[in-house]
């Protein structure tokens, strides 16, 4: 079966239970953060690329999924997690689904 990538829009974890985990953790450390650096925005811009690299090392940000192939299956998909784009890798060729996460 054909494999394809998928990541979230926004950048959370791509797992439905982990992005709760995911959201809840960075909401509180986002606010610790923001509290320590208060009006310092560079610190907190730093501040929180760190915060992204470790969310991305605890939590699947990116992941492998079977390419779904029946209109039941993509549905699914749908009904779970709202809207997709389809891409390709610009580099890899992989194909590339992105969870609409943000809206437009």
């Amino acid at each position: 079966m054909a494999k394809v990538k998928v990541i979230r829009q926004s950048g959370n974890a791509v797992d439905l239970k982990a992005n709760e985990e995911y959201v809840k953790e960075f909401q509180t450390k986002y606010d610790a953060i923001q509290a320590k650096c208060g009006l310092n925005m560079q610190l907190m811009h730093e501040k929180l690329i760190e915060l992204d690299a470790e969310l991305a090392d605890k939590y699947d940000v990116i992941a492998t999924w079977d390419l779904p192939t029946t209109k039941k299956s993509w549905t699914k998909l749908v009904e779970e997690y709202g809207s997709f784009m389809v891409s390709t890798h610009v580099e890899s060729g992989d194909l590339i689904l992105a969870v609409l996460d943000i809206g437009i």
